[in-house]
């Protein structure tokens, strides 16, 4: 996207002014121009711009239908989603899809027959697909034919409850269904009195919406994960948000801020399982980490710490995005600054954030779309999976006509300000973690090591030979499958067929002869958990690469060649095919095939998908160098 006026007359409005007028003059050029992805970046920006009212986003939405409909993110990947509902859910899908589109996934909504969630539990929702996501969404009304409507309820009626919730969920599972998400409750419309009373045999209704909610937390497994609801609409209003007048009008659950937090809500929980969640947060230091310019008032004039109202809030800002580390997103620091300022995290004590909290950081005076070019390359993804927070709009609106795949925050200008746009975009939303998800952050610190080692060995080759590589292969595993669906998933750049396999269909290529690799990677810096996954499949007298995916953040240090030199083994001495599929992404392992040694066999030149054979004969010359240590499992 290039820098055009388009971009300079809606950006600011859209994050922080008159965001219905930005988004009037994009349906404006929308409607001269017609479809085109130059406005896939700000539409973007105005459907994440939080707080706004209910026709605000139905404005967005008709906008966003206006130019096709696309999924606004690259290598879109396709859900089904069946809504549970108890309520009227028909107002709730159309926000859901538009919200889902934001992160790249294009939403097919199902709304069954009103209040028929038993009944499609117990005998069959129309799953047809594995990529169908049931989204089990109970109400306060559905828990009355519970709980009843009195001050107190019963602790056996709580019980009923859950064993009925439970049976629902038994019930979901049995028909094959692979994702469940639920919503947990919020508080009712109308508060009963007494909400907090404790007695032998009953509770308060509050305590009784407490309890159940923790009840459900502890129901998710591999397949069933929690939406926090409540959270979504106590941020949106509170009871106010909640269908008062709504469902007596048309027994929908939430009024209209309430329908937004919920599709919004639900929207980031099936992003994340369609692995297509933020990674990281980029952030600019002076002004948005702390107040003034560090280069001007040095270390300690900055203004951050509890002495202040406004030191008091960067440090909240800080802590928020320190925070995030704990579930595995990334920070990196991006500051039009001398380097030597980076010493700022390490001389003022008030600062909650330190340097070793930044899996990248990248001080210097160069524009900041280049800086955030090699914050790609250190972290190893692009930059569709992070979020840019600037207090600077010239600076958000440079990365964005670089890098149109970014979302933008603007800090400021208030300190709280930045805090309600980190808070209330709720980009780090997550539903699942990963073992691999929660070692990110010491995998990057790994990285950073190693980089630096790098920078000081004389050639590739010894480094490589210097951190000693290990390259443990295993078996497709009832442990290493959740990782190995997250990576076929979400791995873009180096993906040979982009082929995205969920488990049902795994399992069921198993059964048909396909052979799964799984490998994991480590060093002498540390393990970067499992990287690869190969799916080899007979094919006549020969074995085909079905997907052949690799973690970018091990690129260069020959691990592909490693993987190959096991495909070989694997072969037994058949010829190997292998054949790319281009996508918006993954250009990197276009020549990766030739580079091996296999012979172009066809190629489809209007869609660019080759074709390539490793034969027999060409297996005299041996196995590409590598320098890891394969460890086949027992």
């Amino acid at each position: 996207m290039t820098a055009h006026p388009l971009l300079h007359e809606t950006l600011g409005p859209l994050l922080a002014g008159d965001a219905s007028s930005a988004v009037d003059r994009l349906t404006q050029w929308a409607t001269a121009n017609g479809p085109s992805s130059e406005i896939h970046p700000l539409l973007r920006v105005a459907i994440f711009r939080p707080g706004q009212p209910y026709l605000y986003y139905l404005k967005v939405l008709n906008l966003w239908r206006r130019v096709g409909k696309p999924a606004l993110k690259p290598n879109a990947t396709r859900r089904q989603v069946l809504l549970l509902t108890d309520y009227t859910a028909d107002n709730l899908a159309p926000l859901l899809t538009l919200f889902a589109a934001a992160y790249g996934v294009e939403l097919e909504v199902q709304v069954p027959p009103f209040d028929s969630v038993e009944q499609l539990a117990f005998v069959g929702p129309p799953c047809t697909t594995e990529a169908t996501i049931v989204v089990l969404s109970l109400s306060e009304h559905w828990l009355e034919r519970y709980l009843g409507t009195a001050a107190l309820v019963s602790r056996a009626a709580i019980k009923h409850a859950e064993e009925m919730i439970e049976r629902i969920l038994a019930g979901l599972k049995r028909q094959g269904t692979e994702r469940i998400l639920v919503t947990n409750f919020a508080l009712r419309a109308y508060a009963m009195p007494s909400g907090m009373v404790c007695v032998p045999d009953a509770v308060g209704w509050n305590l009784a919406i407490a309890s159940l909610n923790i009840w459900l937390a502890d129901q998710q497994d591999a397949t069933t994960h929690l939406v926090d609801l409540a959270d979504a609409i106590h941020d949106a209003g509170g009871r106010a948000a909640i269908g008062r007048v709504s469902y007596f009008r048309g027994k929908m659950a939430f009024e209209t801020t309430g329908t937004v937090a919920a599709a919004r809500e639900i929207a980031t929980a099936v992003a994340q399982l369609a692995g297509k969640a933020h990674r990281a947060l980029v952030t600019d230091w002076d002004n948005t980490l702390w107040g003034g310019e560090v280069a001007e008032a040095g270390s300690h004039g900055i203004v951050c710490g509890r002495e202040t109202p406004d030191g008091l809030a960067y440090l909240s800002v800080q802590n928020s995005m320190r925070g995030l580390t704990a579930t595995g997103i990334l920070l990196a620091g991006v500051s039009r600054n001398d380097p030597d300022v980076v010493s700022v995290l390490r001389e003022n004590a008030g600062l909650a954030i330190k340097e070793s909290d930044f899996a990248s950081l990248q001080i210097g005076f160069g524009q900041k779309s280049a800086a955030i070019s090699q914050v790609a390359r250190d972290l190893g993804f692009g930059t569709e999976f992070m979020t840019f927070v600037d207090d600077s709009l010239f600076e958000l609106a440079e990365a964005i006509a670089v890098h149109p795949d970014l979302d933008v925050l603007l800090a400021g200008p208030e300190p709280e300000a930045t805090l309600r746009s980190l808070t209330e975009s709720r980009f780090f939303n997550a539903v699942a973690l990963s073992p691999e998800d929660l070692q990110r952050g010491s995998a990057a610190r790994a990285l950073k090591e190693q980089r630096h080692l790098q920078a000081n060995c004389t050639d590739l080759e010894s480094f490589l030979r210097e951190i000693r590589i290990r390259i443990d292969v295993d078996e497709l595993t009832d442990a290493n499958l959740p990782r190995v669906v997250q990576l076929i998933q979400k791995s873009n750049q180096f993906n040979l067929t982009s082929r995205r396999h969920g488990e049902a269909e795994l399992k069921r290529l198993i059964d048909a002869g396909v052979f799964v690799g799984v490998f994991s990677y480590e060093d002498a810096f540390g393990s970067q958990g499992i990287v690869s996954v190969v799916l080899l499949m007979p094919d006549g007298d020969a074995v085909r690469i079905d997907s052949w995916l690799m973690s970018c953040r091990v690129l260069n240090r020959t691990v592909e060649q490693a993987v190959f030199t096991w495909i070989i083994e694997q072969a037994g001495g058949r010829d190997i095919i292998g054949e790319y599929i281009p996508t918006a992404k993954n250009g990197l392992v276009r020549e990766l095939f030739r580079s091996l040694g296999f012979e172009l066999v066809s190629q489809d030149v209007a869609k660019g998908r080759t074709e390539w054979r490793y034969s027999a004969a060409g297996r005299a010359a041996g196995a590409p160098k590598f320098f890891a240590h394969l460890r086949q499992a027992a």
